[in-house]
């Protein structure tokens, strides 16, 4: 079959497939972007979760010594 495809043919697929290589481009960097943005915020927040838990034990530790001096149990008072 020696037939040569239709000059105008051609030239329509290849304008097709310029334009569906552009929008595939266009969307991989999309999914790329989404991709790292969602990386971004899982990593910030595991090292938020990291920080956090220590400073608030360290809060919750030294209010509790500063109860304990400001208002002694009963036991403590008459220890003294």
């Amino acid at each position: 079959d020696g037939a040569e495809e239709d000059p105008r043919a051609v030239r329509r697929k290849e304008r097709e497939v310029e334009v569906w290589e552009w929008m595939d481009d266009l969307l991989e960097g999309f999914a790329e972007i989404y991709r790292v943005t969602v990386s971004s915020g899982h990593t910030c927040g595991e090292a938020v979760r990291r920080a956090a838990y220590p400073v608030k034990e360290t809060l919750v530790d030294t209010y509790d010594e500063v109860a304990k001096r400001v208002n002694p149990t009963v036991e403590e008072q008459s220890a003294q």
